[in-house]
């Protein structure tokens, strides 16, 4: 009898040690599962900040919005092409009130989602076009208006693709930093904000 209820407690030990183990397993697969997901949607954010010719997503400022939208206007613009356009803000808020056709390319398959939803809910989506593209394969020749947010190490190539593709008397409006070999035609200011206007 001795030995039965031994190897009943046994049996008892097994199971709860059989059933702990498939738990942990079972969570080291939620944990890796989460993990990746975290890892898609977010590599997709990082990536472009590791490299030096490719600008990390930063919300543009309303400074910046309502400057550019000023800028389209007065100046009679007619194609808007906002080069790594981020969540669509730009694109959106001069097609609203501006009234013209623009372009956004982004390389994020995530943020073009958003500013295509964004886009429609606003009512602009007749005005937008948001295109999945690496900006620096994407043609600028048949725009009069340029926006770029970049960071100071693409500036030089920024400009030779300008140079190259961009029609003669466009404009080129450029966030914070300054294109080597340029003079801006104005720069609008608020606070740390900066925007350069330059015609090329």
């Amino acid at each position: 009898m001795g030995r039965k209820q031994d190897t009943g407690s046994g049996g008892d030990r097994g199971d709860g040690e059989g059933r702990w183990r498939r738990g942990g397993v079972w969570a080291g697969v939620a944990v890796g599962s989460t993990v990746a997901a975290l890892v898609a949607v977010l590599a997709p954010f990082i990536a472009p900040g590791l490299r030096s010719n490719s600008p990390p997503f930063i919300p543009t400022t309303a400074f910046h919005v309502k400057t550019i939208a000023r800028i389209c206007a007065q100046n009679n613009c007619r194609r808007l092409l906002d080069l790594g356009s981020g969540d669509g803000r730009i694109p959106i808020e001069v097609a609203k009130h501006v009234g013209i056709s623009t372009v956004g390319v982004e390389l994020n398959p995530w943020l073009v989602a958003v500013s295509r939803l964004k886009s429609l809910r606003a009512g602009t989506w007749n005005l937008t076009s948001f295109v999945r593209q690496d900006m620096w394969r994407f043609p600028v020749c048949d725009f009069d208006a340029v926006v770029v947010f970049g960071v100071k190490e693409m500036m030089p190539q920024l400009e030779r693709k300008l140079d190259t593709e961009l029609q003669p008397g466009a404009l080129v409006m450029s966030c914070h930093f300054h294109i080597p070999g340029r003079m801006p035609l104005h720069t609008f200011t608020q606070g740390s904000q900066t925007l350069l206007l330059y015609r090329w």
